[in-house]
């Protein structure tokens, strides 16, 4: 199981540099390529699962970058596009953001044990989402990826 020390520890590895800060209101992370660095809300400090969750996701966003377009979304700039360009970036970001979480879900939970706790009748969803250290919507992802992995 992936601890959020392990998280820590790839971030030594790829030089990332992590700092807490107040960030706007529902954004709990946010991750800069450019400058190997990622932006944990204050919140996160009091929410270890939560901090775990945001932390493996914002990791995912810096080993795999975002497609050109992607960071245009986040700019005033954005408004400016026709309905369809605003569309196509919209959908961008949205297919980014889903690799970053499907890499961060499968790297805080091992496909193998989970598999195990749940033919052993482990416990429910969030007794799972306990025993890994994580949200139960993150939990919840990670079902629901396994889900469309078996067909």
């Amino acid at each position: 199981m992936m601890t959020l020390d392990d998280l820590l520890n790839i971030t030594q590895i790829f030089n990332i540099k992590i700092i807490f800060k107040k960030l706007d209101k529902e954004i709990f992370g946010l991750a800069s390529g450019e400058k190997g660095l990622i932006i944990l809300d204050d919140s996160l400090r009091f929410n270890q699962k939560k901090q775990k969750c945001v932390l493996a996701e914002e990791i995912g966003h810096l080993l795999i970058p975002p497609r050109p377009g992607h960071m245009v979304y986040y700019t005033t700039g954005y408004r400016n596009y026709d309905y369809h360009k605003r569309s196509t970036i919209r959908t961008t970001v949205a297919q980014d953001e889903f690799k970053a979480l499907k890499w961060a879900a499968n790297i805080l939970i091992s496909d193998v044990e989970l598999n195990k706790l749940i033919k052993s009748n482990y416990g429910n969803i969030c007794e799972l989402a306990d025993y890994f250290g994580v949200e139960v919507w993150f939990m919840q992802l990670k079902l629901k990826l396994m889900e469309c992995k078996a067909g």
